[in-house]
């Protein structure tokens, strides 16, 4: 559900991050207290083995949790130097592979299973003895912005979500996307009714029960959106609605920030941008 980013990216945030540690890490090493990035771990979700990515701050902790959600069907290393990123500021983060993607076991399923998959996440952050397991925050990118909005709403420990150019009415977003799909990137995503079993005219209530535009009234906790203006996969659209409900659901934690001109994905310039914003909202949430 998401266009590739760009590899420049990758290179630019893992610039940010401290070394990682020294030898191929192990699970054992998020009890230890040296900082360490990247190590894999599994759990278990649904019955499935799911593979996951963890980056840990120096020290004992206990620190925040942060859930990092990869967009579209990627591997948890596409989001991997976010995860770096957000442990040099002082948060356990963890990157789950969704069930079918990476080597985690499974089949796609897209933004319903994947739910399951990134609440088991917090759940195995939270038994971590380096972890505060009541302080517990999401972020997410396209696909997994719309898996952090989700959660949230099926999950009251959930403190705080970032959701990045989100899907929140995905049957909105098919009508786009087979009316745009002669666009660079947008035919694959007109064949997402392939993993949903139907079209949302043949099977609306599979649609609606993936988008987080439906439980806005049950996310409590605060939320930032970001979405940009020239999102040729994501609509502005998706997230004017979703700050929208969000609001008239009495949520008043809730803020938007559109960028202009800027298509799905971002820019290196603009995620380094966007560093400020995200860890201001992690570290200073907005009141009730």
């Amino acid at each position: 559900m998401t266009l590739p980013l760009p590899a420049l990216l990758t290179t630019l945030v893992a610039a940010l991050v401290l070394a990682s540690c020294r030898r191929q890490p192990s699970a054992t090493d998020l009890e230890a207290p040296a900082k360490c990035n990247r190590v894999p771990i599994t759990y278990e979700s649904d019955g499935l083995r799911i593979r996951g990515l963890v980056s840990k701050p120096e020290g004992a902790g206990p620190f925040p949790i942060l859930i990092v959600n990869h967009g579209g069907f990627d591997p948890a290393e596409k989001v991997a130097a976010f995860a770096d990123f957000f442990a040099t500021a002082g948060f356990l983060a963890l990157a789950p592979d969704y069930r079918g993607c990476g080597k985690s076991a499974g089949k796609h399923e897209l933004a319903k299973g994947e739910v399951n998959d990134v609440l088991n996440a917090m759940r195995y952050a939270q038994r971590l003895h380096c972890a505060d397991a009541k302080r517990v925050y999401f972020f997410g990118f396209s696909h997994g912005a719309a898996l952090s909005l989700l959660a949230a709403a099926r999950e009251p420990a959930i403190q705080g979500v970032i959701a990045v150019q989100g899907p929140t009415d995905l049957a909105e977003c098919y009508a786009h996307w087979v009316a745009h799909r002669a666009e660079p990137g947008i035919a694959p995503l007109a064949g997402l009714h392939l993993i949903v079993g139907g079209t949302p005219e043949q099977h609306p209530a599979a649609w609606r029960e993936r988008s987080p535009l439906f439980v806005a009234a049950a996310i409590h906790c605060p939320v930032l959106l970001i979405y940009s203006d020239a999102d040729a996969a994501v609509p502005p659209s998706q997230g004017l609605r979703m700050h929208e409900a969000l609001l008239s659901s009495s949520n008043t934690q809730v803020s938007l920030i559109m960028l202009p001109g800027l298509n799905h994905g971002l820019t290196p310039a603009a995620w380094m941008e966007l560093r400020t914003p995200m860890l201001d909202f992690l570290k200073h949430p907005p009141p009730p």
